[in-house]
Parts: C-alpha cells; structure tokens; sequence
C-alpha cells in the first residue's frame, strides 16, 4: 500500500526512487516488449491493481506524478525508433529495424491500451491545487504520446504524399 497515511512515506518513497530509475532507464531499452510490460505495470499502479479491490488512501501526487512520467518513457519513441521513422524510404532498414526492435506491432496496440485506461481513469490529484498542473501537463504528454505511436507509421505516410 502506497498511500500516505500507512507509513507510506517510506515505501512511497521507494517506489519513487524505483519509478525515477525506470524514468530515466526505459528509453535505452531496445526492446518494445520491455517498455510494454513496464507500461502495463504503471498502468496496473494508478488504476489500484486489477480494479476490484478498494483502497483505503489516495494514492499520493508524488507517486501519480512519477508513475504517469515512467509511463510516458514507456510510451515515447526511442531515438532508435525516430531515426529508423526518418530512414523509412530504405526498405532493408524497415526490415532490418522489425527483427532489431522486438515486439514493434505491440507499441500502438499498447498506445490504444493506455490511451482508454487514461482517457477512463484520469488522476483525481490532478485536480487538486497542490502539484495538479505538473500531474496534468504530464497526463497531456501521455494522452499525447499515445496518439503519436497510434498513428505511427500512417501518419509519416501521409505527410510524404502531401510533399508530393
């Protein structure tokens, strides 16, 4: 239990001091299915784990802030990912960047994934005073980056023909 009131100040900040390191350590991964199940689990945290049980505390900002932050790592393309989207033209590197980036057709479906549970189960902290405009501009950048990973691919086809 990582609320505020049950002796959470300690675990909770462990679990920051965790979410930070995954913050700044997802987007290195090379993996997509990395990032994915990373995802899942940051997913898992703000909706209170399988969604049946009740908690008894809210969940504290600092948390939230830093849960919604990993995920966004999770979310965002790699500089991998956006320089294989720039060399889109060279039909080895499409290929080549399948097979290297293991679990690729996942990442929009994962998008579409997170985009409901956020679009569904918005931070309540986010609209308290203290902290909410951080935990909202990080909220935006989320719903954001699943949206560019939704449109991914067909999204860049598309500008390519509007240069034609």
């Amino acid at each position: 239990n990582y609320s505020p009131s049950s002796n959470g100040k300690e675990a909770s900040g462990k679990l920051i001091h965790v979410l930070r390191f995954l913050n700044g350590a997802l987007p290195y991964a090379d993996d997509a299915r990395i990032r994915i199940r990373f995802g899942e689990g940051c997913l898992g945290l703000l909706g209170g784990g399988d969604g049946k049980t009740k908690r008894k505390g809210e969940v504290s900002t600092e948390v939230v802030k830093e849960t919604l932050m990993t995920l966004l790592s999770c979310l965002e393309k790699t500089e991998r990912e956006q320089e294989l989207d720039e060399d889109d033209d060279d039909v080895m590197t499409r290929k080549t960047s399948g097979a290297a980036m293991g679990g690729a057709e996942e990442v929009p479906k994962f998008a579409a994934r997170s985009l409901a549970f956020l679009l569904q189960h918005r931070p309540n902290n986010a609209n308290s005073a203290a902290g909410g405009g951080d935990i909202n501009v990080v909220y935006g950048r989320c719903l954001s980056a699943c949206m560019e990973q939704m449109l991914g691919k067909s999204r860049n086809r598309d500008d390519g023909n509007e240069e034609v």
